[in-house]
């Protein structure tokens, strides 16, 4: 019965137009997603194989301050997150850089999406003086620089920082369909189902 739910739910979302995101639109099935990306790549696979990632340094509408790009889909037949990893940004203590490229993608997904929430938090825990400014995006609970958006069909929009050392970090860019919890849902019961009968 719940799997009835589940697709009835997702039949009937998809009924409304799906959005499009680097070329590649929300839902489609992989095959249809490695015709117009041949070079991409199986990642990781979770929640007991249902969620699978995929990554490609190519997309059809790519964005300049993009070094790759990570598809996800559900068992592989519905394309229900999309993310943007940007490069590296070196030499930046203060993160001086990093806040001018969080803005400017911020206000590029501003002109498509509303904004919902924004988060610029630094120097809770432990990296607290101003040339930390990465190492403190790396250590969780010392800061977090992230902005949610969303649009009128749902799709929800996300930009964030993330450090990775001293002056080093990048930026992430993703993107949700409307139906990625319903999916991510199914995939932990799954997942929590096949792990029970292990025991």
């Amino acid at each position: 019965m719940k799997k009835f739910i589940l697709i009835l739910t997702a039949l009937v979302i998809c009924l409304y137009a799906q959005d499009q995101v680097f070329g590649l639109k929300f839902m489609s099935s992989l095959g249809e997603a490695k015709t117009k990306v041949p070079s991409l790549k199986m990642n990781t696979k979770s929640h007991g194989g249902k969620i699978v990632s995929y990554l490609t340094e190519t997309v059809p509408v790519s964005h300049s301050d993009a070094e790759s790009y990570a598809l996800i889909f559900y068992k592989d037949k519905y394309l229900i997150k999309t993310l943007m990893i940007c490069k590296n940004i070196e030499g930046d203590p203060y993160g001086i850089e990093g806040v001018e490229l969080f803005d400017k993608l911020l206000k590029q997904l501003e002109s498509k999406y509303t904004l919902k929430d924004s988060y610029r938090l630094i120097g809770n825990k432990l990296y607290n003086e101003s040339d930390e400014f990465w190492q403190c995006l790396k250590y969780e609970g010392c800061g977090f620089f992230a902005a949610l958006l969303k649009n009128e069909k749902g799709t929800t929009a996300g930009v964030k920082l993330k450090g990775v050392s001293r002056g080093k970090g990048y930026a992430v860019v993703e993107f949700e369909a409307p139906q990625f919890k319903l999916y991510l849902d199914s995939a932990k019961t799954y997942a929590n189902k096949k792990d029970t009968q292990a025991f």
